[in-house]
């Protein structure tokens, strides 16, 4: 069974896996048309699917090429229907796997 998604990485040693492999980064940044998407809704209510399960809604305040969003007034739901206030946060680009703007 081979190491798919991993690469050798000789030229550091502090960032290793073991056997000396480290998963291969992949970096995507969202196009301009998905940029003015985003602007449009800057200060407006939006539900996420996060790859989780977990569906969060609150109000876009920043975003930036990589799809990281600062979302305010945040309420997470979990897979279980528990719903957690978290106010302002940060949440990653690589984990959203579904956005709609709600206003």
């Amino acid at each position: 069974m081979g190491h798919q998604g991993m690469e050798r990485d000789e030229s550091r040693s502090g960032s290793q896996f073991a056997g000396g492999l480290r998963r291969a980064a992949r970096v995507v940044t969202i196009s301009k048309a998905y940029s003015l998407e985003l602007k449009k809704i800057i200060d407006k209510k939006l539900w996420l699917k996060l790859n989780s399960g977990k569906h969060v809604q609150g109000i876009l305040q920043e975003f930036d090429p990589f799809m990281n969003l600062v979302i305010d007034e945040r309420v997470e739901m979990t897979t279980s229907g528990q719903q957690n206030n978290i106010r302002m946060g940060v949440i990653g680009g690589n984990h959203i796997t579904m956005l709609e703007a709600l206003e």
